[in-house]
């Protein structure tokens, strides 16, 4: 019997995601020259591992190869792949379009990007996360200019929170700029006595 030089599984641990990744690579290029019958089974098999690794780019490059769309474009947005996978979704899947969208807004709150939530027309989410996070002055500036009918909301709560912590000179302050909320004319009326 021959004896053939094996690895011990010790051996794969010390083995680079980079090294890892490069053999995966070898049996694809083998399946394909020797048993292209199951190239695409080894594909998925490596995209799998890779996606383990947290190579998720590569991972989706992988699926696209062999039309899983849907898990090329999870991938892609896993790498934060963002064009790859608006690009995918428009050409192979317009379905999943909104869902990619969606993972980018979430991507830029989770990033604290107020700005290009901004820029992409997403106000009133950008309005939420600095109200989350604080940002007081940042919100209700951004409301005065891009979302007046949502000014008064924002300064009612950023003034009970100052209220909360007596801090009630930056309330009378911030009613000072940015005006008083008006009541709705449907309160209006209701404080009106009939004569």
């Amino acid at each position: 019997l021959h004896s053939f030089p094996t690895r011990r599984s010790s051996d794969l641990l010390d083995l680079s995601a980079d090294q890892l990744e490069e053999i995966w690579n070898q049996a694809i290029e083998l399946s394909s020259n020797k048993c292209p019958e199951r190239l695409n089974e080894v594909i998925s098999i490596v995209a799998k591992r890779l996606q383990m690794m947290g190579r998720h780019a590569s991972a989706g490059d992988l699926y696209e190869q062999i039309d899983s769309i849907h898990d090329a474009i999870h991938s892609y947005i896993q790498a934060e792949e963002w064009q790859k996978a608006r690009l995918l979704a428009k050409q192979a899947a317009p379905e999943l379009s909104n869902r990619v969208e969606e993972a980018y807004n979430q991507d830029l709150i989770n990033k604290q990007n107020g700005d290009e939530l901004i820029r992409r027309g997403n106000v009133n989410t950008a309005l939420d996360m600095y109200a989350r996070n604080g940002e007081w002055d940042r919100c209700l500036d951004l409301a005065e200019k891009s979302a007046p009918k949502a000014l008064p909301h924002y300064l009612q709560q950023h003034c009970k929170f100052l209220a909360r912590d007596k801090e009630f000179l930056g309330a009378c302050k911030a009613f000072v700029r940015y005006g008083a909320p008006r009541r709705s004319e449907e309160h209006t009326s209701e404080l009106q006595s009939p004569i």
